[in-house]
């Protein structure tokens, strides 16, 4: 370690009380020099440093300022927005570890308040039974094999409930064994021991022939209605369902007609408030109850029940013209769970002549005297609630008599989750009252001879509610358990990337929205009439975010719209998922990056466990219990008085730093904050308290302190290695480059030398040719 590095180490030891008369820094000669190799943290020996505001040029200088107090004690100066701080730090982490220590057993007993009784899987099991028994059956005597899912026309639905409903709910084998539920053998079960309840309900909706209107002038006769031609060719008209265009009048065979001329047919209409049951909603629109309405006792023997079947199919009950909603339901009680069933099997007709089949199965229960103790333990726990109730309001009333306003307050996150979390739990709570009197005034008792036991959608609905209900309070209730990981640096990171980087996404979000709502309209119209997926706008959006994960069908697509199915397909895969998805997850990563850079280096977990074991055993030593005990008797507690002491300060720093350059220059010694907190705050925390709470900032403002001079030494360390790497990547590929030329200037002379070896030999040969030898006289005879 280097001097400075040495020199904090030393400091941080040599923390002791400051009232003790002992010495609070010790700190080595290096650290004196402000021209020292760590650029001087003190100033030089023999100056003494004034408590005025330092300039931005000597800040590095002024960071350990210290000066005598009124004592002739030496104290040293921390930085005044790091006290703000740090003490705002201790109110929160005090009071989250006060709601921790309450919220773990509240979420123990939430989980046990949502799943105590449910028996999820064994229900599963129960409608995974009921849904095989009605929809994985075949018809029979066709030649085509169709199940409830196929159906098609009104023949099919026919054909379903003579061959399915009645052969499988009751026994084929016996068809004239009638049940009255008096032994063991008369029971009548559906499959396994689900207990048939009461009566099997067929109900139809339908719309009069004048529920829309033709255009006239494709019709013979034209827009004279009265005309010959007109009248000679109907102009009926059966629109989509709704409730003006609801058919009212009976049909069917008519039975007999009273006194007064009023018809009684054989399938009559039974009003909303006449009828039993609730309204349901399927895939197209939501169908009220009552309607025209068939009765089978499930006391009747299968030839009974054939015979009344029989009479629907021949009268014509559902049709493909008229008929907009079919449904078969029934209720089934499973003893073994103690849970009942509601069974609804139904078939949506549109206005163009499509069956969309749908089934609702709801497992439910009844209240019992057999329940109280678990409603006790309901009740005890809404006791619960209301404290957290009670919390919410004692600190939003704190928050306004500290800000005087409340948007703050209903804004911040945690506050919104609270906020909605109780009204949540309140509903939920309203509804299980009215759920339990429901039970006991109807006071349900199996089988429901005779009857079909309507007043049981009632008791399904309060009980379903409560299950949706409570499943949305279970993620926001898991949610906040975010909030108290601010207590640790390296868990709090998740929520502090998404605080930094919310405004962002919420921009890039809002362009995702409007870029997905577009492409729901388009592909609405390039694919709706043939697609299921991209039937109406809701489901346009939803098959768009299933693209972005992968799931969809481009051949479909493709063979609906062969020239725009590539453009819209691969415009929406670039523009939503490679570049608005893109952009989401670079704001995250950016976020993360910076959050994660400006993290102080925290303590491990094992030593953040040790010192708050030891902060809980001082806390408990008889001084400290007496402390609490007086702060208790005045009303007061320690995390109150140091949120009080925050505000006092903060507004003397506010009234300090209006006309700084550098608002980080302002120091604050312990002698300031006796200065500016009134002497009764000061009592009520108690002078223990408040040496320690010094002690501790001034050790976590040295160690901050120290741990930035070593990351600035790293910083520098690692930007001269950067700066030599790349000089020396700049040197190496100089010379490369010099070798290169040297290689080249090598390959140059060598051709140069060759060309000159060929210029000399040319030379020498066309010398001699030029200069022939001497002739000399040839000699004579004599000679």
């Amino acid at each position: 370690m280097d001097q400075a590095g040495q020199a904090n180490g030393e400091t941080t030891n040599g923390l002791t009380n400051g009232n003790s008369g002992k010495q609070k820094l010790s700190l080595s000669p290096d650290m004196v020099n402000p021209n020292g190799p760590d650029g001087g943290l003190q100033p030089p020996p023999g100056v003494s440093p004034s408590h005025s505001t330092p300039t931005p040029s000597r800040r590095r200088a002024s960071v350990w300022q210290q000066r005598e107090n009124q004592e002739g004690e030496q104290e040293t100066g921390v930085q005044w927005k790091f006290v703000l701080d740090h003490l705002k730090y201790v109110v929160l982490s005090s009071r989250l570890r006060k709601d921790l220590f309450l919220f773990v057993p509240f979420l123990i007993m939430f989980v046990f308040f949502f799943l105590h009784g449910r028996g999820i899987s064994d229900a599963y099991f129960t409608v995974q039974g009921m849904r095989d028994l009605m929809i994985g059956n075949e018809f029979p005597d066709i030649h085509v094999k169709k199940t409830f899912t196929d159906i098609a026309v009104a023949s099919d639905w026919n054909a379903w409930v003579d061959g399915v409903v009645l052969l499988y709910l009751w026994d084929p084998n016996t068809p004239d064994r009638t049940y009255d539920y008096t032994t063991s053998e008369q029971m009548h079960y559906a499959v396994g021991q689900n207990l048939l309840l009461g009566q099997l309900r067929l109900r139809t909706l339908r719309t009069h022939k004048e529920s829309c209107t033709v255009n006239p002038h494709l019709y013979p006769g034209g827009s004279d209605e009265t005309s010959e031609a007109a009248l000679s060719f109907p102009r009926d008209c059966y629109g989509a369902f709704d409730h003006k265009n609801q058919d009212d009048t009976g049909y069917g065979k008519l039975l007999h007609t009273d006194f007064d001329g009023k018809e009684y047919w054989m399938f009559n209409y039974t009003g909303p408030e006449a009828s039993s049951g609730s309204a349901t909603t399927g895939d197209v629109d939501r169908y009220p109850e009552g309607g025209y309405e068939v009765y089978i006792n499930f006391t009747d023997s299968l030839r009974s029940a054939q015979r009344t079947v029989k009479d629907v199919i021949d009268y014509g009950f559902v049709d493909n013209i008229a008929t907009r909603f079919v449904i078969v339901e029934f209720f089934v009680y499973t003893p073994q769970f103690n849970t009942f069933t509601s069974c609804k099997l139904f078939n949506e007709v549109t206005a163009g002549g499509a069956w969309i089949a749908n089934t609702q199965l709801r497992i439910f229960k009844v209240w019992t005297s057999a329940d109280v103790l678990k409603t006790v333990f309901d009740f005890f726990f809404f006791f619960f609630v209301l404290y957290y109730v009670y919390a919410f309001f004692r600190d939003f009333h704190a928050y306004y008599k500290r800000e005087k306003r409340i948007g703050g307050f209903v804004t911040e996150l945690w506050n919104f989750l609270e906020i909605v979390n109780l009204l949540v739990f309140i509903i939920v709570f309203c509804m299980k009252v009215v759920w339990l009197l429901r039970s006991v005034s109807l006071e349900v008792r199996i089988p429901f001879k005779g009857q079909y036991p309507g007043e049981l959608e009632i008791l399904l609905w309060l009980y379903s509610m409560q299950v949706y209900l409570n499943s949305v309070n279970t993620i926001i209730t898991f949610l906040k358990l975010l909030k108290y990981v601010q207590l640790n640096e390296q868990l709090n990171i998740l929520t502090e990337t998404i605080k930094k980087s919310q405004q962002n996404i919420i921009g890039v979000l809002i362009l995702f929205i409007f870029v997905v709502f577009g492409y729901a309209i388009t592909g609405t119209t390039l694919f709706g009439t043939s697609m299921w997926d991209w039937r109406n706008l809701n489901t346009s959006f939803s098959t768009l975010l299933r693209m972005l994960l992968g799931d969809f069908d481009y051949p479909a697509m493709r063979e609906e719209n062969r020239f725009l199915a590539w453009l819209f397909f691969f415009s929406f895969v670039i523009l939503g998922l490679f570049l608005l998805l893109n952009f989401i997850i670079a704001i995250i990563a950016d976020a993360f990056a910076e959050v994660n850079g400006n993290k102080q280096a925290s303590k491990p977990l094992d030593v953040q466990f040790v010192n708050a074991v030891k902060s809980n055993l001082k806390a408990l030593r008889p001084k400290s219990l007496r402390a609490r005990f007086g702060r208790m008797c005045k009303g007061r507690n320690k995390t109150d008085i140091i949120d009080e002491m925050w505000g006092l300060l903060n507004t003397k720093y506010v009234a300090h730093t209006k006309t700084m350059t550098d608002e980080n220059d302002v120091m604050l010694f312990k002698s300031d904050i006796q200065q500016y907190v009134p002497e009764e705050t000061l009592n009520a925390l108690g002078k223990d308290v408040l040496e320690a709470l010094w002690t501790e900032i001034e050790t976590e403002w040295i160690e901050q302190e120290s741990t930035s001079k070593e990351k600035e030494r790293m910083e520098q360390i690692d930007s001269i290695k950067q700066g030599v790497e790349e000089s020396m990547k700049k040197s190496t590929t100089m010379m490369e480059g010099i070798e290169s030329r040297v290689g080249a200037i090598e390959v140059s002379l060598e051709t140069i030398r060759k060309i000159l070896e060929v210029r000399t030999e040319g030379t020498r040969r066309a010398a001699e040719v030029v200069s022939p030898a001497p002739q000399f006289p040839s000699p004579s005879p004599s000679t």
